[in-house]
């Protein structure tokens, strides 16, 4: 079972991994509006292809998370000065969330290693195991 957790948590990984490095590539190029809006495009058929395999009876939570997720990335945009923040800084920030993020789940899976070292591992060693 610890190894099929440990699985999903790799794959979660990825993919925020994957669209971070997909974000970066949109935001450094000529026409950052044109590739946003393809990896929007991307990143929302793929969440349709995953949707559609789900069970309707966890549909319910799967749209709870999205709509938790949305509220806190639409309390973020508001609460900071987006007119000062350039699209790499967001980029960024994010990479840095996500990795907090990430740290903290590897945290929760694999405690006792956590409790052993004193020290929390980083992510790519907690998930590379």
């Amino acid at each position: 079972m610890q190894e099929l957790i440990q699985s999903f948590v790799r794959l979660s990984a990825a993919m925020t991994v994957y669209s971070m490095q997909q974000m970066q590539t949109a935001v450094g190029t000529v026409d950052p509006r044109e590739s946003v809006s393809k990896l929007k495009h991307m990143i929302d058929s793929m969440t349709d292809a995953i949707t559609a395999q789900i069970e309707e009876s966890k549909k319910p939570a799967l749209d709870s998370m999205s709509n938790m997720g949305r509220d806190v990335v639409g309390k973020t945009f508001d609460t900071i000065n987006m007119a000062a923040i350039s699209p790499k800084d967001i980029v960024q920030q994010t990479g840095d969330m996500v990795k907090k993020t990430t740290d903290s789940i590897a945290g929760m899976i694999r405690p006792d290693q956590k409790k052993s070292s004193g020290e929390p591992q980083p992510a790519e060693a907690a998930l590379a195991n």
